[in-house]
Formats: structure tokens, C-alpha cells, sequence
């Protein structure tokens, strides 16, 4: 039979914790999760972009080796006045880009409402996601990918657009390798 994304009766048979359920039907497979995103997760999405980014990498790694190489290999008795002063000058243009680069995205998300309640349903037609600010529902074949950090997933539904599910929301691994093995067969793309 079709898959439907009607809430299975009592009956049925179902498995629930606290934040997530499975309903296990002959007609229906879909799994629900909520969850609190917070900014912590939200670093971690901008932390993922910014390591896998090679020009966001050789522009920090710019930022920090060309100003000590030139400290260092200039003529002491010439510029020493001149190279002390400049360490503090390259140091806060340093904090002042990553500050820029990671927590201004993070204030930005907050003004926004970014932070708060989600809710997640996997079915098989689709990826559902509400929040507080918005609702989606997504084809599976749609999905851009799928990526697992150490601390959360994030399903691209665009090339730079993520949703971000925190591993938490899981309450045991089992819970966690469910999700995980029904998020791959439903949208037939690895976990990257």
C-alpha cells in the first residue's frame, strides 16, 4: 500500500521516548524527533563550512603565517620598535575576522529567531521540518546530501542550505542507529 503521513492508530503499534517516535506499521514507516536547536549547533554547522572551504582555510592560515614570517625576518636593529608594534595590530585584525566570520552568522541567527523548538518527521515521500518560523517538506530526491559531524547531522537541502538534527535528540544509540539506517534507505544516499 502507499505510504501515508496520517498518525497511525493506537493499535497499530508504536515505540515512543520522550523526544522521538517510531510508528512501525504494515503501511507506514516514518519517525519523528523534536528538539531544542541551540547556538552551540549552529557553531558547528558554521565550523563544518569553514574547514571545508579551502580558500576560508589558506586565508586564515594567510592571515596568521605572513604577519609572523615577516616579524621574524626582518633586521632586528632596523624595526624592532616597529615589530612589536605591529603584533598587536595583526592579532586584533586576527580576532576581528573570526569574530566577523563565526559569531556574527550566530548573532545574525539569533535576531532572526534561528534558535528554538524543531521538529523532524522522516517519512518515506518526504523530509518534513517545522520550527518556530518556518515549516518545509522536502523529496528525498531533493536531498543534496547528508553529512554526520561528531556532534550533529546536517541534511542539505541546498548546496550552502542546511537543516541541523544535534545528535542529542537521540536518547540512546539504538534510537540513533534507527534514524540513521532509515534517513539512508528512505533517501538512498550515504551518510557522508
Amino acid at each position: 500500500m502507499k505510504a501515508t503521513s496520517r498518525p497511525p492508530k493506537l493499535w497499530e503499534g508504536f515505540f515512543c521516548t520522550s523526544k522521538s517516535f517510531v510508528f512501525l506499521n504494515k503501511e507506514v514507516f516514518y519517525i519523528k524527533s523534536s528538539y531544542e536547536l541551540t547556538q552551540k549547533d549552529y557553531l558547528q554547522f558554521i565550523k563544518y563550512h569553514y574547514l571545508q572551504n579551502t580558500s576560508g582555510i589558506l586565508i586564515a592560515f594567510i592571515i596568521m603565517i605572513v604577519p609572523f614570517s615577516i616579524f621574524y625576518l626582518r633586521e632586528v636593529n632596523d624595526t624592532q620598535p616597529f615589530q612589536w608594534f605591529m603584533i598587536p595590530i595583526y592579532l586584533g585584525a586576527y580576532i576581528f575576522l573570526i569574530d566577523t566570520l563565526l559569531f556574527r552568522g550566530i548573532r545574525q541567527a539569533k535576531k532572526n529567531g534561528f534558535f528554538g523548538a524543531y521538529y523532524v518527521e522522516l517519512t518515506e515521500d518526504s523530509f518534513k521540518s517545522e520550527s518556530t518560523i518556518s515549516s518545509m517538506s522536502i523529496r528525498w530526491d531533493l536531498i543534496h546530501r547528508i553529512i554526520e559531524c561528531r556532534k550533529c547531522y546536517l541534511v542539505y537541502t541546498q548546496k550552502n542550505c542546511a537543516i541541523i538534527i544535534p545528535k542529542r535528540t537521540f536518547l540512546s544509540e539504538e534510537e540513533h542507529q534507527n534514524w540513521r539506517k532509515q534517513i539512508v534507505l528512505f533517501s538512498k544516499k550515504e551518510i557522508c
